[in-house]
């Protein structure tokens, strides 16, 4: 028989607990900070990867969950607004539990998040806290064209149309709902050049 005193952890509300979450285009330098915070002591993931060889700070699950909903380089999710809330809160519950157990926060970063910025809201409300990153938008165009140029025909590749269209669009629901959302942390906005 289960007892409903001791839910499953990954189901415990943790409205309380703060998610960092690293916002910010492909090629910005949100790897950099996502690993700087791994090491500083925030659970990113229990297996990281990304396109950078030192480590993009992204958790493997969590880009499949973004990839599901929004295959890279589409700007509209094809999965309904309330199951990418519903699939967010449930990783991001599991991964708070998970921090809270080894006495930390934790956070998230993939690029999709800065179009699942409301998505992330509605998931876990007041402990989001949104990381920004900021590059020159024509500078991280320019690189994700150059690794879509070196890497041809692989999933992560994309046209030059498709680059300034994904990237423009990524950086403008990012900052339309951080303009929309007062109340919600920013707590650093970092500059790339």
């Amino acid at each position: 028989m289960r007892s409903h005193l001791f839910p499953r952890a990954g189901s415990a509300d943790h409205s309380a607990t703060p998610f960092f979450a690293v916002l910010g285009p492909h090629r910005s330098g949100t790897s950099c900070v996502a690993m700087v915070l791994h090491h500083l002591g925030v659970h990113m993931g229990n297996r990281l990867s990304g396109y950078e060889p030192t480590g993009g700070g992204e958790a493997i699950g969590l880009a499949q969950l973004c990839e599901e909903a929004m295959r890279f380089p589409a700007t509209d999710p094809h999965w309904p607004d309330q199951l990418i809330s519903h699939k967010l809160r449930s990783w991001i519950l599991q991964w708070q539990a998970e921090a809270s157990r080894r006495c930390t926060v934790a956070g998230g970063k993939y690029p999709h998040l800065c179009r699942f910025a409301n998505h992330l809201h509605e998931a876990i409300g007041d402990s989001l806290r949104i990381i920004a990153v900021d590059r020159d938008i024509n500078a991280s165009i320019r690189s994700l064209k150059t690794r879509s140029h070196k890497h041809r025909g692989r999933w992560f590749a994309a046209t030059d149309t498709d680059c300034e269209r994904v990237q423009t669009s990524l950086i403008e629901h990012r900052d339309r709902f951080i303009e929309l959302h007062p109340n919600v942390p920013v707590f650093a906005s970092i500059s790339w050049t």
